[in-house]
């Protein structure tokens, strides 16, 4: 009752003060006056009403502690527990107490980041006052309890006056009444919602320490709910716009939890906390560092913010804050608003270009014209409201980092089209200073755009806009005379210097462009005039001075292009000798060492082909020089001092830069005279003697049919002789008649045992129509009589056995045959027997040597496969006359040769040997291949041609995949699947296979003589005849022998 009516006193007071002092005001103060005594008013009933409240609860409270031991009930027990506590925030702290906020926040983008949130640290409900001792007995407790108690006065949020009790000493309280609880009948516990007056529950704890935290508190944390709980939770339901009840059901509890749990407050972070700290920093409530926390200074802000609106002061942004803070918001940025946050919005505003408005906190209609325009300019929603977005977006621009002051990468970039375009003399780096301020806010005013001195995005696309239709076909401006004059001095010249951009100026940028390797328009966009510029200031042209100046001229003496005085200095002479440097490569003439320019004199310079280095392209240098006449040089990749002295005689001769150095010019010429020399001779040298390559090859028991007549012998002790019929050569096919018609059933080899049943005749062999009826391997066949002997010896070998060339164990072994093998005896003997021996045999030591010795046999077996013969077309027919389908291809084979790296010649020698010179159904396109149901080919005869589809000839000229056992219908279908169907076809595709199957390898087996003789790989061979190479050369020599002054280039091993 005292503190109702000191308030009433103070409202009187306050009253009489504020009549006889407030000065004349206009309307808008007095309504202003007017609104704030309403609240004023509204506050008091508020507090007279929680002073209601809070006298019921110690009436409650007093009433619970008269009660006599008898008649007290567990639930008068825990009515008396019903006492009020400070309302605290869910982190711990007290609505009352002072929290300290950084002094330095003071605008959006400077205020430092908020800290962290300590621990929160709570007193136990539990836990004894300090200093006081747990009663001894219950007698000690029951006089306790008896003792009157003394009330605390409560504190509503708002008043200034009263202590509310400590926890402490409410848990003091508490005990004597637990104590009694302890003896009293157990009452009913509830488990669920509805919470209301009257019930308990561990729950009602819980949503009451909640409350006490979102600031509907004062509440004593206990398990029972009490009257003053009751009117709490009324007052939280009306604030929420929840059905009025004092009754905490599911709806209610939901509510409690989302306001406490909610993600905008201290402690935690959530993406929308930015939108309420820009709107609380835009409405002058603070100056927060927009991010996604929510620290101690935000919670200070947001008090302020509730404190000043009449909202429950909690530090939490719920719907009510929320709703409040939105609605605050829009009312004040509009046409007819006012508010401190104002100003600042109109300066913004200024600052960006679209000024012309008082600074004042009135937002009028000019204001909403400003915020109008700046909204269309920057292609937002056009309201004249200042909404989120439109001040987002003033800030953006504000804090742009293309303004002065600043640094950005892009604002070279920028200054130099300002300089182009006649703003000119802007310093070109990455600094963003007061002149460019000055030259900005000119390009802006003659533009039209707003001036603010920021290069914001519409300043930089009217930047592009006018920089590209300057420089293009049509334009005419003063900066295009500029354009002309500094194109003639980089060597682009011939148009006349006016205004007018024309085509021939756009041929003119055309050629510029082509030649740095720019986007070749025509139009003189960033990247041109940007390497003009950098063309007119490099420091290698006349009247410039650089320490680099010394190298280059150091370079040019080296090079053949000197007698110039080395100083830093760039004069006439310099230019001089620079512009003939220029002219003799093909370069654009003008003087400067340009990137062109400067890239050549380095490539001469570091060229590999100089004295000291090494590549593997100096043995062809050395090879030209030498077949030149300027030789005697010794063929390795070292560039020495006599390769150099040779070198420049060739270049003092053909009038070259004598250098010493072979540049481009230099190698052109050098190929174009040693293509005029017809034969050559080149070496391959490898690392080996003669008579260790001969070694190696000896243990892959390499092949001669030198010996195929010569007899041969095996030891009779280990054969076992039986007489039979036997044959008697090698390769002998047993047929199902005795005629040619007849099917091949088996080949067989000398010795093969066959069992004769008759003497027939058939088709006429060697002079006799003589065929034996045979049996072998239980079938039925014939066999011509001169090839079998009806009386034979058959020797069967009882071991792996050597079959020797003499009756001697010391004399050369031809080969082995292995255990069972019949063998045909021809001479029988005592210890040897003389028997018929296969036609390829082992080749001696002697033979092998021979053969590989690089001096033997003829030097066509060293002609190089991979360069072309040099002759024309017509030169190729002569050798093609007469050759059936590759008559008159002479110009497939030239352009198989030239697309594969393969000698015509070689190609041409065998697809004769695989035509049978032109003249096989699998080469002339007699055979036609189409393809089956399904999408299968097939060779097409009378049989199968009505149900094949896209049927046609096929030509197969080097009897690629032509096997044994199907050659016409392998090579065919092959030939089908890879397009051959006319003979230039055939011709190019398969020397792509001629080329990577033998000689394109990684091998190198390049020549016939490489092919049978891999000296450094043995076991990469194409045969294992020893006289296979000398066998191959006759067709490719008979086919040089028919040309007019063919190319022959012969590649020679040479041993140690």
């Amino acid at each position: 009752m005292k503190i109702r009516k000191r308030l009433i006193v103070f409202s009187f007071v306050f009253s009489l003060l504020f009549y006889f002092n407030v000065p004349s005001m206009g309307a808008a103060e007095v309504e202003e006056l007017k609104r704030s005594s309403q609240v004023e008013n509204e506050k008091k009933e508020e507090v007279n009403q929680d002073i209601s409240l809070q006298e019921e609860a110690i009436e409650e409270n007093t009433q619970d502690s008269s009660s006599t031991a008898e008649d007290t009930t567990e639930e008068q027990v825990e009515m008396k527990d019903e006492e009020v506590t400070p309302s605290t925030n869910n982190e711990g702290v007290s609505n009352g107490q002072s929290e300290k906020v950084s002094e330095e926040e003071t605008t959006e983008a400077d205020v430092p980041k908020e800290e962290q949130p300590k621990k929160e640290q709570e007193t136990g409900v539990d836990q004894l006052p300090k200093g006081e001792k747990p009663a001894k007995d219950t007698s000690e407790i029951e006089q306790r309890e008896k003792q009157p108690q003394k009330q605390q006065p409560l504190q509503i949020e708002g008043e200034s006056e009263g202590q509310s009790p400590t926890e402490e000493q409410l848990v003091q309280e508490d005990q004597p009444r637990a104590k009694k609880n302890e003896d009293s009948a157990v009452k009913e516990v509830k488990t669920s919602p509805p919470y209301q007056k009257g019930d308990h529950s561990k729950e009602i704890a819980k949503f009451k320490k909640k409350l006490n935290a979102i600031g509907f508190g004062q509440i004593r944390v206990t398990e029972y709910f009490g009257s003053y709980t009751e009117n709490r939770v009324k007052k939280f339901q009306k604030y929420y716009s929840i059905p009025v009840s004092g009754v905490v059901d599911q709806q209610t509890l939901n509510k409690i939890e989302r306001v406490y749990s909610s993600p905008f407050q201290k402690g935690k972070q959530h993406k929308q906390t930015r939108n309420i700290k820009k709107k609380l920093n835009r409405l002058s409530y603070g100056s927060i560092y927009v991010t996604n926390y929510y620290g101690g200074y935000t919670d200070k802000v947001v008090r302020q913010f509730q404190r000043k609106n009449n909202l429950v002061v909690n530090g939490v942004v719920d719907s009510v804050t929320k709703e409040k803070l939105d609605k605050e918001f829009r009312a004040t940025f509009q046409m007819g608003g006012r508010h401190e946050g104002i100003p600042k919005m109109k300066r913004n505003l200024k600052r960006l270009g679209f000024g012309g408005m008082r600074i004042t906190n009135y937002y009028g209609s000019y204001t909403a014209k400003k915020v109008k325009d700046f909204q269309r300019y920057y292609g937002l929603n056009v309201t004249g409201k200042a909404t989120m977005a439109t001040q987002d977006k003033m800030y953006e621009v504000l804090t742009s980092n293309i303004q002065e002051g600043k640094r950005h990468k892009i604002i070279p970039t920028m200054k130099k089209k300002m300089n182009w375009l006649g703003y000119s003399y802007i310093s070109e780096t990455n600094y963003f200073g007061s002149y460019t301020n000055k030259m900005l806010k000119k390009f802006q005013r003659d533009h039209q755009l707003p001036v603010s001195g920021i290069a914001e995005e519409n300043t930089l696309n009217k930047l592009d806009k006018v920089f590209n239709n300057t420089f293009q076909p049509g334009s005419r401006h003063d900066s295009v005379v500029t354009l002309k004059k500094e194109l003639r001095k980089v060597g682009f010249g011939g148009m006349r210097v006016t205004s007018y951009y024309g085509n021939y100026t756009k041929k003119r940028v055309k050629d510029f462009q082509r030649y740095y390797g720019l986007n070749v328009t025509g139009e003189a966009n960033y990247s041109t005039l940007s390497k003009l510029d950098n063309i007119l200031n490099n420091p290698f042209q006349k009247g410039k001075r650089s320490k680099k100046t010394v190298s280059l001229k150091k370079k040019l003496n080296r090079i053949g292009f000197g007698y110039i005085q080395e100083t830093s200095y760039y004069g006439s002479y310099s230019e001089k000798r620079v512009k003939e440097l220029q002219s003799y490569y093909g370069l654009y003439v003008n003087g400067i060492v340009d990137e062109p320019t400067l890239n050549q004199i380095n490539k001469v310079a570091n060229s590999p082909f100089q004295k000291g280095k090494r590549h593997k392209n100096t043995v062809t240098l050395k090879k030209y020089l030498n077949n030149l006449g300027y030789g005697n040089i010794r063929v390795t990749s070292y560039f020495g001092s006599y390769t150099e002295k040779q070198l420049k005689r060739f270049q003092r001769d053909y009038k070259l830069p004598v250098n010493g150095i072979a540049d481009q010019k230099t190698w052109s010429i050098l190929q174009r005279e040693a293509a005029k020399v017809k034969e050559k001779v080149t070496y391959t040298r490898y690392n080996k003697t003669l008579n260790q390559a001969v070694n190696d090859q000896m243990e892959r028991s390499p092949q001669t049919d030198k010996y195929r007549n010569a007899p041969a012998y095996v030891y009779a002790k280990y054969v076992n002789i039986t007489e039979s019929g036997v044959i008697t050569e090698n390769g002998v096919r047993l047929r199902t008649k005795p005629n040619w018609n007849g099917k091949v059933n088996a080949t067989v080899y000398s010795g093969t045992k066959v069992t004769i049943l008759d003497t027939v005749n058939g088709a006429e062999y060697a002079g006799s129509k003589k065929w034996y009826k045979i049996k072998y391997k239980g079938d039925t066949l014939y066999v011509h009589y001169s090839l079998a002997n009806p009386k034979g010896r058959v020797a069967t070998t009882t071991v792996n056995l050597n079959v020797r060339a003499e009756a001697s164990s010391s004399s050369h072994i031809y080969g082995t045959v292995p255990k069972g093998t019949s063998l045909n005896v021809t001479d029988k003997g005592k210890y040897w027997h003389q028997i018929s021996y296969s036609t390829w045999r082992n080749a001696k030591r002697s033979d092998v040597k021979y053969y590989m010795n690089p001096d033997n046999n003829d030097k066509f077996q060293h002609l190089l496969l991979t360069e072309s013969v040099g002759v024309s077309a017509r030169e190729l027919n002569k050798v093609l006359d007469g050759k059936g389908v590759l008559e008159g291809k002479g110009q497939a084979f030239i352009d198989a040769g030239k697309k594969h790296s393969v000698n015509e010649a070689y190609l041409i020698s065998h697809a004769i040997l695989e035509t049978g010179h032109g003249a096989s159904s699998l080469a002339n396109g007699s055979t036609k291949v189409g393809l089956n149901n399904h999408g299968k080919p097939e060779v097409v005869n009378s049989h199968n041609r009505d149900e094949l589809t896209n049927i046609k000839p096929v030509y197969n000229m080097f009897g690629i995949q032509a096997y044994d056992s199907c050659p016409l219908t392998c090579g065919a279908k092959h030939a089908y699947n890879q397009g051959w169907t006319t003979p230039d076809k055939a011709i190019v595709g398969g020397a792509k296979f001629i080329g990577e199957d033998y000689i394109h390898n990684a091998y190198e087996q390049n020549t016939i003589y490489k092919m049978r003789w891999n000296i450094n790989t043995p076991w990469k061979q194409y045969a294992t005849d020893i006289g296979w190479a000398a066998k191959q050369v006759y067709g490719i020599k008979n086919i040089y022998s028919k040309l007019n002054n063919p190319m022959m280039h012969y590649n020679i091993p040479k041993f140690i």
